[in-house]
């Protein structure tokens, strides 16, 4: 399996990107947010998910590209959702994941629907098969779309300082609670590491 590869960018279509290895490019698939963060002639290290796909009567590789291994894990949970293909997940990706991920754990159902391809009826199945799994990690502390910045900003400050994903989902939650709606995300960081203090 291709954990993770390192290139340069050569180019960036809709939909997917072009990074070269050695003496080797690969077409990858990505999420529009991914896509939007990324330069040509720039060096990159990304987790990768590969898989055969079948088109027709061919078989075709896939390469899909992810900022992180986080974001490469919550892929492969959303393609366990029946019904959700490798290109239809790589479609929906127009948001962080994070933001995703959070909303599925508030079963936010009207966020889920906003997503290229995710119609109601599919909302419901993927807060039905993952919002258990989610909340793991994303306590449904506020609507994604009010959630967005602050709560994307303070996980990234904490995971950076070493904190695992799942302890900073926690710390956050414990901080929104203490703090005022709206708060900063310099004071989220700094409840959060309050309360840590105090564990």
């Amino acid at each position: 399996m291709l954990e993770k590869i390192e290139g340069t960018i050569t180019g960036i279509e809709e939909g997917q990107f072009f990074l070269k290895v050695g003496g080797i490019t690969y077409s990858l698939l990505a999420g529009s947010y991914f896509l939007g963060e990324l330069s040509t002639g720039v060096t990159i290290s990304i987790s990768t998910y590969f898989t055969m796909y079948q088109e027709g009567n061919k078989i075709q590789p896939l390469l899909v590209g992810f900022r992180n291994r986080f974001e490469r894990t919550f892929f492969e949970k959303f393609i366990s959702v029946s019904g959700i293909g490798v290109r239809a997940a790589v479609k929906a990706l127009i948001k962080p994941t994070e933001v995703i991920a959070s909303s599925i754990a508030c079963g936010d159902e009207k966020f889920l629907t906003s997503l290229p391809g995710i119609g109601r009826t599919r909302a419901k199945q993927i807060i039905a098969r993952l919002q258990d799994q989610m909340s793991k990690e994303f306590p449904a502390v506020m609507a994604p779309e009010e959630a967005g910045k602050q709560y994307i900003e303070a996980r990234a400050v904490l995971t950076q300082l070493g904190i695992s994903g799942t302890e900073a989902a926690s710390l956050i939650n414990a901080a929104l609670k203490e703090l005022e709606t709206g708060a900063e995300t310099s004071a989220i960081i700094r409840k959060a590491m309050q309360i840590r203090s105090t564990r």
